[in-house]
């Protein structure tokens, strides 16, 4: 019954494929591989080509086409997974030397057993008097398949005699496969082997050879220096010198040694510049042909040489010829006409000493230009004169020197460059003049320099002045206190019988200035013996007494702080006091000093009691 179903199936599968040229490195070894005996080896993965279409490179990678994918079936119906057969290239070479032949299983099937037999002769397939296939008998039987869900045979080429460009193969493909307790034959899909005994089948798949090298990279237009087509380079002829322009070939059949190169006759289009379009094709061993085009430029992109124009010199401006494109000749590299023409005059320097630069054009007939310049000079031979320069004159340091400097005619320049020298002679002692002579010089534009003027100033020394006499101290052995008319408030205002002053309310960051009276008893008079300054930032204030040169203090007391007068804890209570010895801040210097600086630690409005003995 099993057997009348499988002949009402359609297999005779023939898969065919067409070989791609797989792109290889362009360093490919071009040694042929050795044949070697079957063996079994981990499956190739995917590769890419690359091909050309047209004139323009392209890089379209694609997968190499598998050559069969047919179903494995286990005991006659079951689907227990596929084989897939594809060409592989097994030793990197960038030529395929094998078929690569996969076992995969799916559904939780595995391998206890795999045979493999491949040919091109089915006559030769391993069988028993019945007709039947004896899978013990072929010659792949991998003894590490069993508990593996996939395995891959390699067969080499040379082991099945593939040599030509298309061959037709039989395979049968055998497994022995397990699931749990189940134990199963599998073959590969496609014809019965024996339509009268077992089920075994074998399929049929054609190897073949349609895909043409695979040319990748890019080729740059080449251009020649030159004036005609024939100044392009030869067409090369070989892989090697394709490659060196900037390609890379390879076909997965042909070594590169192997493959032919040729090219059409070139297209010629004239013009500047020419372009030539020239057709290389590739072809394998199989007639398999890729083609691409280069394209070629000759240039002429050298300038016609003009002859030496002679520069000529005038003197004055109405003596300068005019433009004559008669007096200028050429020639070009290429023949053919140059055309002269006048360019322009470019003018510099002015009516008295002007140079004409002169330009004239030679064109080919491919627009490439040269030009030639001719030199027209006026000459201006006069310099200018200096006058007016100031008189010698004597001064008294710390006087410094003034000079009247000259004025410059020229017959052309309206205005000469004037330049001076100062070379100062250092007096020879305390009582001895310095010496300063100015020199000064005109140049006109052309660089005629002038005859030098000068003047001289003689430096007297200061008069010496006379010696300041001795201050000598003064002693006021009385009390001094800080004074300022904007924020000093007496004592008495306050109600105390005390002459002294205190200040503030000062609000805002700064410096403020006080003076320091002495004696003055409650009055703003009395004796100025120095100031305090007071820096005050809003967090600290800095203060410094200062005394004038004739004074010294001996005991230095100071107050700032938030109330205008201290306010400390006096028994039980606490208390305002004015009294200098209560005062937080104080020093004392028998021999007495001339500055004090105090800083204190304070902020908001603040007041000021600065207190001091004077000696």
């Amino acid at each position: 019954m099993k057997r009348n179903y499988l002949k009402n199936l359609s297999f005779g599968l023939i898969a065919q494929v067409a070989v791609l040229g797989l792109a290889t490195s362009c360093s490919e070894k071009i040694t042929a591989p050795a044949e070697t005996a079957p063996q079994t080896e981990v499956a190739k993965t995917t590769v890419a080509t690359n091909q050309l279409k047209s004139a323009t490179l392209v890089n379209n990678a694609t997968t190499v086409p598998t050559i069969a994918n047919l179903t494995l079936w286990a005991g006659q119906t079951i689907n227990a997974g596929n084989l897939v057969v594809n060409e592989v290239d097994t030793n990197s070479d960038g030529i395929d030397d094998a078929l690569a032949i996969s076992y995969n299983l799916t559904g939780g099937w595995a391998f206890s057993e795999i045979h493999l037999w491949i040919g091109s002769d089915l006559s030769k397939l391993p069988k028993n008097n019945a007709g039947n296939p004896v899978p013990g008998n072929f010659p792949y039987k991998p003894l590490d398949a069993a508990g593996k869900t996939s395995y891959t045979i390699n067969v080499p080429f040379s082991a099945i005699g593939y040599t030509t460009c298309s061959a037709q193969y039989y395979v049968a493909a055998h497994a022995s496969v397990v699931k749990g307790t189940s134990s199963q034959t599998a073959w590969s899909a496609g014809t019965s082997i024996n339509t009268k005994g077992q089920w075994a089948t074998y399929s049929t798949i054609q190897v073949a050879d349609v895909t043409a090298p695979s040319i990748t990279g890019s080729v740059n237009d080449v251009e020649v220096e030159g004036c005609s087509a024939a100044d392009v380079p030869l067409a090369v002829n070989n892989v090697a010198a394709l490659e060196a322009l900037g390609l890379c070939i390879s076909d997965a059949r042909t070594l590169k040694k192997d493959l032919i190169v040729t090219s059409t006759p070139d297209v010629v289009t004239a013009g500047c510049p020419i372009v030539v379009k020239r057709t290389y094709t590739v072809t394998d061993a199989c007639g398999n042909g890729n083609s691409f085009t280069q394209t070629l430029k000759v240039k002429d992109t050298t300038a016609p040489v003009v002859a030496k124009l002679d520069p000529i010199n005038v003197q004055c401006a109405g003596d300068v010829p005019a433009a004559d494109i008669s007096k200028v000749s050429a020639t070009d590299n290429c023949g053919g006409t140059v055309t002269i023409a006048f360019v322009s005059d470019v003018t510099s320097g002015d009516a008295c000493n002007t140079v004409i630069t002169r330009t004239y054009s030679a064109t080919d007939a491919c627009g490439n230009v040269a030009k030639a310049e001719q030199t027209i000079t006026v000459k201006d031979v006069t310099a200018p004169v200096l006058t007016g320069q100031g008189a010698n004159a004597t001064i008294t340091a710390p006087e410094t020197p003034v000079f009247t400097a000259p004025t410059a005619t020229d017959n052309c320049d309206a205005n000469p460059v004037i330049t001076f020298v100062d070379i100062t002679t250092p007096a020879a002692n305390a009582t001895s003049p310095t010496v300063v002579t100015r020199t000064w010089t005109a140049t006109d534009a052309w660089g005629n320099a002038s005859t030098t003027v000068s003047q001289t100033v003689t430096i007297n020394p200061a008069p010496v002045p006379p010696t300041p006499p001795t201050v000598q101290p003064i002693s006021l052995d009385a009390t001094a206190w800080a004074y300022n008319a904007d924020y000093s408030k007496t004592f008495t205002s306050y109600g105390d019988s005390k002459w002294g002053w205190t200040n503030g309310p000062i609000s805002s960051p700064g410096t403020y200035t006080f003076t320091l009276r002495a004696g003055a008893g409650g009055n703003v008079g009395g004796t100025n013996v120095g100031t305090l300054t007071v820096v005050y930032d809003g967090s600290t204030a800095t203060a410094t007494y200062q005394l004038e040169a004739a004074y010294k203090m001996s005991d230095i007391q100071l107050y700032i702080g938030n109330t205008y007068y201290l306010y400390k804890r006096q028994g039980q209570s606490y208390v305002y006091t004015n009294v200098p010895g209560q005062f937080p801040n104080a020093v004392t210097y028998p021999a007495g000093v001339s500055s004090q600086t105090f800083t204190v630690n304070v902020s908001g409005s603040i007041y000021v009691m600065a207190h001091a003995h004077i000696l």
